[in-house]
């Protein structure tokens, strides 16, 4: 389910132009969107405030990810909305926006009250809204996705004459299995991004619970989930599945299998 998320999360990615001038930030929604933006601004039937844009956007991934519906799967259907939440969060914690302090603000003034919001789902037998499947996960409202936030700025991408260059930041440096080039830095995508998921779980830490099984399965979802969305977005040779990846560039890595600190059970991030 994660690769059909993480397609799905690339579509809307790319309905969203940002641009950053002169300490400035400028949003351009795709005319995609038009649909689920209940604020039409300008006349022109399409949200231009990053507010209405990115709870259009929400609406919109999760129409997306309606193919993986199922009215009689509650845990399926909890899936969906924890995965649209984990977005929501990871955009607004991006560009910070005046008056929104929880992610719970942001889902009171621009999501719960977008009628789009409460269309009935097309593949549901039981009438059931996208605001019914939210509300059931309303405890993630109060989520932070700083981690996320933060390994994002440890790798930059450039895209220039149809190639793309990565740089990483020497953070990651601690995280990486191969040291070449004699600077005990990675520079190839797939090591970069396997040191940053490592990199992303030793941040997760501070919400690991080695009594509590299921925070811990979050933990790891997320993981999963980033490093899904990082692979679409960049494709690598020879990786035509998630666990291609895992194994060629993660399971091996020695810092992988080493005991997480708060664990008083002996846990790696490999269990």
């Amino acid at each position: 389910m994660a690769y059909a998320v993480c397609g799905a999360i690339n579509v809307i990615e790319k309905l969203i132009t940002v641009k950053e001038e002169d300490s400035r930030v400028y949003f351009y929604p795709n005319h995609l969107l038009k649909a689920y933006c209940n604020v039409k601004e300008r006349g022109t039937g399409v949200c231009f405030s990053y507010a209405e844009i990115v709870s259009s956007a929400v609406l919109f991934l999760l129409k997306l990810l309606e193919i993986d519906y199922h009215y009689e799967d509650d845990l399926k259907n909890a899936k969906l909305a924890e995965y649209a939440i984990l977005w929501l969060s990871y955009k607004l914690n991006k560009y910070s926006q005046k008056g929104i302090t929880k992610l719970n603000d942001f889902y009171t003034q621009h999501i719960e009250k977008n009628k789009y919001y409460n269309v009935e789902i097309t593949k549901s037998s039981d009438k059931k809204t996208y605001k019914d499947i939210i509300d059931r996960k309303h405890d993630l409202m109060n989520i932070s996705c700083g981690a996320i936030n933060v390994i994002e700025k440890l790798i930059t991408v450039k895209e220039e004459d149809s190639r793309v260059y990565f740089y990483p930041n020497h953070l990651l440096k601690a995280y990486c299995n191969v040291k070449e080039r004699g600077t005990g830095v990675c520079f190839s995508y797939a090591e970069i991004v396997s040191s940053a998921v490592l990199f992303l779980l030793k941040l997760l830490e501070i919400d690991y619970h080695y009594e509590d099984d299921l925070k811990n399965a979050k933990l790891a979802e997320y993981a999963i989930l980033w490093l899904s969305y990082k692979l679409n977005k960049y494709s690598q040779k020879g990786i035509t599945k998630l666990n291609d990846f895992y194994t060629q560039h993660i399971e091996k890595n020695k810092y992988y299998n080493v005991e997480i600190t708060k664990s008083s059970d002996k846990k790696t991030y490999k269990d």
